[in-house]
Formats: structure tokens, sequence, C-alpha cells
């Protein structure tokens, strides 16, 4: 017996139409499909002749390990004190308890939306996963987060983005996943003064740790039927987001033309 991954998609009694990806321990694809519409018409109420499925043969298993031996060289790297030439000072992104509490709080965040609490520990290979995943996670907060003075105009203010990565993830916990989203933005971008040090610290480890963790990822994607289901909903966040900043950079637009024309009337008035 093989395992397969099957895509099915039909008419529902709730929604007009429903899409879930299930991993099926099979002699056949034509088994694999056959047994997932059979799961989802026990889900969703729907008959299975409406259901649509396709299946390809999937190797859960090596892919699973495959990201967890990936994942865990770029925690490995994490864990490590970096240096910049001739300073004594290390560059730290260390998984740590303030990291590792906002970790489970965003990765909680896509488990109770998307894969289920139940999932957690279906298997070995499924534990670790999630603690690969959280301590990786925890490496990148910790490698985005600064607290910095910066001075605009000769005055001079603080900014932690602590606090900022904080608002992001109590808000998306009540549904404002669009402000969370901006916020997070925010702490990246912020974050990436940060990162020119540390890439000057790490050197050709630093392209390893970023292949590490974007293999790593990717392998797991490609596993998890509870992403490959949420893709959609992504593509629907950003498409939101996109007519969002469109629409801004609009109005915006609109905005200062509209000023710029006031001023120019008036500087004629004034030569009058």
């Amino acid at each position: 017996m093989a395992e397969y991954m099957v895509h099915t998609r039909g008419e529902v009694t709730k929604v007009d139409e429903e899409r879930h990806t299930y991993i099926i321990t099979a002699n056949s694809q034509e088994e694999a499909a056959l047994l997932a519409k059979n799961a989802f018409s026990e889900m969703y109420g729907s008959s299975p002749e409406n259901i649509a499925a396709s299946s390809s043969m999937v190797n859960r298993n090596l892919k699973g390990w495959l990201a967890v031996i990936l994942l865990s060289i770029a925690i490995f790297l994490s864990f490590r004190n970096w240096f910049v030439r001739n300073s004594t000072v290390a560059v730290v992104f260390k998984p740590n308890l303030i990291g590792g509490i906002y970790a489970t709080f965003i990765y909680g965040a896509y488990l109770v939306r998307f894969k289920g609490v139940h999932e957690l520990f279906h298997s070995i290979l499924d534990t670790a996963l999630l603690i690969v995943n959280i301590v990786t996670l925890s490496g990148i907060i910790n490698m985005l987060l600064i607290t910095e003075r910066f001075s605009v105009l000769g005055i001079g203010f603080p900014i932690d983005t602590h606090y900022v990565i904080l608002f992001a993830i109590l808000i998306s916990w009540i549904g404002l996943k669009s402000i969370s989203g901006v916020c997070l933005i925010v702490v990246i971008l912020l974050g990436m003064l940060k990162l020119v040090t540390i890439n000057a610290a790490m050197g050709n480890m630093g392209i390893l740790y970023v292949l590490s963790v974007t293999l790593g990822v990717l392998l797991y994607a490609s596993i998890e039927p509870s992403i490959i289901d949420a893709m959609p909903f992504f593509y629907s966040s950003f498409e939101k987001q996109s007519r969002w900043v469109k629409s801004d950079i609009s109005s915006f637009q609109d905005t200062s033309t509209m000023v710029g024309k006031q001023l120019l009337k008036k500087s004629k008035k004034g030569k009058r």
C-alpha cells in the first residue's frame, strides 16, 4: 500500500462549494480517490457523485523527515553566536522564551483556523514538525525584533517592535487579520535594519540558513493538507489587501492633485 494526496471538491449543504485535501493510504489512486470522496461526503453531507477528486502519490514520511532535518540545521545555526569582523559583541537571534511565546501564538492561530488541534500529535513525525516549526519561527521572530531610537528633525523617539508584534498577535486572534498583517509587515520592514548586521556576521552561513528554512518550509507545505486547503484563503486575503493599498494610493494621488491645484491658484492670485 502507498500514500496518496487526494484533492476533493464538491457541493455541500452549508456553502456552495468546499475544497479539502486528504492523505490517504490505499492500494491505488482509484481507491484513494474513492476513500477521500466518502470522507468528504461524511464531513459535508454531499453525494459522492457530486464530488471531484484528483490524487497523486506522495511519500509523506520522507518529505516530512527531510523538512525536520533542514529546519533542524536552521535551528542549530540560530543557536550559535555570530560576530561581525573585529567585533567582540555577539549578534544573536537564538530562540528564547519571548520569541517562543510569540511563535506559539502565531502558529497557534494557524492551527486553530486551518489545521485543527486534534492533528497535532497524530504521529511522531507530526510532533517533530510541530517542535521544529515553533523553534524555527521563534528564531526568525527574534531575528526581526528590534529596540532602537530614531531621530527625525532632531526629535528622538524609541521604537520597540516587541509591542507591535504583540499587538498583531492579539488582533489576529480576534479576527482583525488585515490590521494584523499590516503590523507584521511593519515589523519585517523595521527588522531589515537588524538583518544587515546579521548578514555581515553570518557571511556564507547566512545562505545556508535561508536555504534550510526555505526548503524545509516548502517540503512541509507540500505534505500538509491544511496549508494546501488554506492557499485560496491566502490568495483572497492578498487580493483584498492589494485592492485596499491601491485604493489608498489612488485616494492619496487625488488628494495631492487637488491640494496642488489649490496651492497653484493661490500663488497666481498672490502675483496679481
